[in-house]
C-alpha cells in the first residue's frame, strides 16, 4: 500500500530549533528591511551629488521605502523581542 501524499510546508517556521530562532520570518523581514534601508540611503546620498539622469529616481526610491516599507519593521521586530512561545507550543503534527 502506497503512502499518502506528502504534505509540504513552506517557509522557515516549520523547522524545529529549540525556540531560539523559531520566529525567523519576522526577524529576517525586519532586519532585511533595515539593511535595505541603509543601502538605499547610501545610494540616495551618492545620487544627491550626481547629475546623472537617474539620480532623482534613486532618491525617490529611498523616500518611498522610508515612508511605506521601513515603518513595518517595528511590528516585525516587536514579535521577535517579545519571544512569544506560541510557535513553540503548537505541535508540528497539528500544522
Amino acid at each position: 500500500m502506497a503512502a499518502g501524499p506528502r504534505r509540504h510546508r513552506r517557509g522557515l517556521g516549520h523547522v524545529r530549533s529549540g525556540g531560539r530562532t523559531r520566529e525567523r520570518r519576522p526577524y529576517l523581514q525586519g532586519f532585511g528591511h533595515v539593511v535595505l534601508a541603509w543601502i538605499l540611503l547610501d545610494v540616495a546620498v551618492a545620487a544627491a551629488g550626481s547629475v546623472h539622469r537617474e539620480a532623482p529616481g534613486k532618491t525617490a526610491a529611498m523616500r518611498y521605502f522610508f515612508a511605506y516599507e521601513l515603518p513595518k519593521t517595528g511590528a516585525w521586530l516587536d514579535v521577535v523581542a517579545r519571544r512569544e512561545s506560541l510557535c513553540r507550543e503548537v505541535p508540528v503534527a497539528d500544522l
